[in-house]
């Protein structure tokens, strides 16, 4: 019996599959829809590849978890290309902590947190550890850049989403 090859797909969806330049990470995505809307946006698809419509429908999932407004500018960006949506998991976990070391500031148990989570008792320890070992700094300069973050997480933001610390820094803030 001869092997038969599969055929390959039409000219046209090899020529939409390709992302436009510089859509390698979220940097456009959170410039057309801001932060919190492109942080929601990994959190929902993180770590696919998603085809995005020049004209997302009312009923489309971006519209509906996102917005018109958001699904719209992304359909005008990215309007037939496909979008790897990075995982984030670095950026997700460095708002975990964040917010794990914020509920321990109010006094909240170990094993609470961690429940909450759904993490060790042991990493919320080394969480709350990490942050009280963060190196005090001259009163000339504020505490930190963005309350709650060290400077290697707000690092692990800027590299995740393809932006400068500057601007990592800008959009912690706006988001806190």
């Amino acid at each position: 019996m001869p092997f038969k090859c599969r055929q390959n797909p039409p000219t046209n969806q090899i020529q939409n599959s390709k992302p436009p330049p510089g859509a390698d990470g979220l940097g456009p995505v959170i410039d057309l829809v801001g932060f919190a809307l492109a942080i929601e946006l990994m959190r929902l698809r993180g770590g696919q590849r998603i085809r995005i419509p020049h004209a997302p429908g009312a009923d489309h999932w971006l519209c509906t978890s996102l917005g018109a407004e958001a699904a719209r500018k992304l359909g005008w960006y990215y309007g037939g290309s496909i979008l790897l949506v990075p995982a984030g998991r670095s950026t997700r976990n460095v708002m975990r902590d964040r917010e794990i070391y914020q509920l321990h500031q109010q006094n909240a148990s170990a094993p609470q947190i961690a429940r909450r989570f759904g993490v060790t008792e042991r990493l919320v320890r080394q969480i709350v550890s990490s942050y009280r070992r963060q190196p005090a700094q001259p009163i000339a300069k504020p505490v930190s850049a963005v309350p709650g973050f060290n400077s290697h997480q707000i690092t692990l933001v800027a590299r995740r989403f393809g932006i400068s610390r500057e601007a990592a820094i800008e959009r912690l803030n706006q988001s806190a």
